[in-house]
């Protein structure tokens, strides 16, 4: 084919930037990564497509998961409840407007004499209470659409009395 390259598709023409007015050829391909979502434009002016840190084409904010406190974004997530009885926090509050959902919880008691309840609480209100039978005893709880908690709510767990080792096991996501 030589030097001559006729139609080259590989490249794009044209000087019209992000928050230009737009108009004419060429067809138009651009994008950029970002964390953060696009500030908005007016009516007829080009925009980028907005990319995440991976180069996954971003529709809108609820596109990036929320990160916790923690720094994670979604589980499994395991937790220890050690010689106390008061409530420990599983899952960090979300920040506003975020959502903690809850998908299944694994709950066991290391203890070998002692048996214990456990309350899985949001918003300081007890919404499920298991049993844990010492020496491994425990239960799983999974749920097909997801526990969704209220906004900006913390997942907790306390125990009926003071065991040495009892884990929760959470998976669970972090959404608007």
């Amino acid at each position: 084919m030589g030097n001559q390259r006729g139609y080259d598709f590989a490249f794009v023409q044209g000087f019209t930037g992000n928050a230009q007015d737009d108009s004419g050829n060429p067809v138009k391909i651009g994008g950029y990564a970002s964390e953060t979502p696009p500030t908005a434009v007016t009516a007829g002016q080009r925009v980028n497509t907005w990319h995440d840190l991976n180069g996954r084409v971003m529709v809108n904010a609820s596109s990036i998961p929320p990160t916790i406190a923690d720094g994670t974004m979604g589980g499994p997530l395991t937790f220890t409840i050690s010689g106390t009885t008061t409530a420990q926090t599983i899952v960090p509050a979300p920040g506003a407007g975020n959502f903690v959902f809850i998908e299944s919880v694994f709950c066991s008691n290391s203890h070998a004499t002692t048996s214990v309840d456990i309350s899985l609480i949001e918003n300081s209100s007890t919404l499920v209470k298991g049993h844990l039978a010492h020496k491994g005893g425990g239960f799983v709880w999974e749920m097909k659409r997801g526990w969704k908690l209220h906004e900006n709510q913390a997942f907790q767990a306390q125990l009926s009395s003071a065991v040495p080792v009892v884990y929760v096991n959470v998976q669970f996501y972090v959404s608007t």
